[in-house]
């Protein structure tokens, strides 16, 4: 298309071209009769859905693939897996997590009907409900919340197991990665529920699981829930030891959630405002400090080089010229520090 054009987008075109495929009766005759073209048909209203979804419009979401649904069940068993799978996604997406799980119960059912129990395709709503259930536990106690683990990890577990088995060595290497963290996440949360019971929830013996679930969160990029496990380690550490005591676990704790919060900053500020703002560099100049105050210089140089690439490219000459020189005086005393093998 050429300068200034309005072609529609792919999600525009589907809007375009399906919205009375919605609302088609598949008993009025209407339906195309040949497989393939019921095969695009169904492709067409999974992808508006997803269409759909991608702008928060849950109901209209919801309509495209139970329609689609409706479209699988004239095809085969496969298709209505899909789509149910599509359902559960999108239902977990608003929280709306007890139809979540029905959805992909009904698309793990059909996938292995379809497919066979040992297609990887049903690794995935094995995947996705273990999470649902280890969503669930965080808010409940006692029998409740094990019980709820247990079903994560059984979960967990089976989409595992499904995807070591069913992806030739060297592929599929992503998916059996998510499986296995997923797996060891749970792992942690059982450990923290049986150091709570053993010692009491605001032991210090429990804060270091809090500590270790809040790194591997962060290495994950789940910042919030990283955030949160390490102000309860941080929390219990400060309650639990004496005036004068544990001070180098405690400044443990204390490093971890600066460096978690730092990084929360520049994701929310490259969100909310574009990676090469100006606003952006302040997060990043920040984060180098920390870096630098915990001797990890390399760190601390990509960020301070961050900032000032983002400052001497955002501003124009003559202009923000402080905040340029104020990145400069970081950069060089981060890598006097380099130099010097500080």
């Amino acid at each position: 298309p050429g300068q200034g054009s309005t072609e529609p987008t792919m999600e525009e075109s589907l809007e375009a071209a399906n919205l009375d495929v919605i609302n088609l009766d598949l008993e009025s005759g209407m339906m195309p009769k040949n497989a393939p073209r019921m095969e695009a048909l169904a492709d067409a209203l999974n992808a508006l859905g997803t269409a759909y979804q991608r702008k928060g419009d849950f109901d209209d979401a919801k309509r495209a693939y139970d329609k689609s649904v409706e479209v699988g069940l004239l095809l085969n068993d496969t298709y209505v897996g899909r789509s149910k799978q599509s359902l559960g996604g999108l239902c977990m997406h608003f929280e709306k997590l007890d139809d979540a799980l029905r959805h992909l119960q009904e698309s793990r059912e059909c996938y292995e009907r379809g497919l066979g129990k040992d297609n990887v395709r049903v690794a995935h709503p094995y995947h996705h409900m273990a999470k649902i259930y280890l969503q669930q536990a965080e808010g409940c106690e006692g029998e409740r919340q094990i019980s709820l683990l247990s079903d994560a990890k059984a979960n967990a577990k089976k989409a595992f197991e499904i995807r070591d088995r069913g992806f030739m060595k060297g592929s599929g290497e992503k998916l059996k990665d998510e499986s296995k963290k997923l797996l060891e996440e749970i792992e942690l949360k059982f450990a923290i529920y049986d150091k709570e019971t053993e010692l009491g929830k605001d032991d210090v013996g429990v804060s270091e699981l809090y500590h270790n679930m809040a790194k591997r969160y962060m290495e994950q990029g789940r910042l919030g829930e990283a955030e949160k496990h390490a102000r309860k380690a941080l929390d219990i550490r400060e309650e639990g030891f004496d005036l004068g005591e544990g001070e180098e676990v405690k400044e443990e704790s204390a490093r971890l959630l600066r460096e978690i919060q730092g990084l929360s900053e520049i994701q929310k500020k490259e969100q909310e405002l574009g990676k090469d703002d100006v606003l952006v560099a302040h997060a990043y100049h920040n984060m180098a400090k920390i870096y630098l105050e915990q001797g990890r210089l390399k760190e601390a140089e990509a960020n301070a080089k961050k900032a000032l690439e983002i400052r001497e490219g955002g501003y124009a000459p003559g202009s923000g010229e402080a905040l340029k020189e104020e990145s400069r005086r970081l950069m060089r005393e981060i890598q006097g520090e380099i130099a010097s093998g500080g």
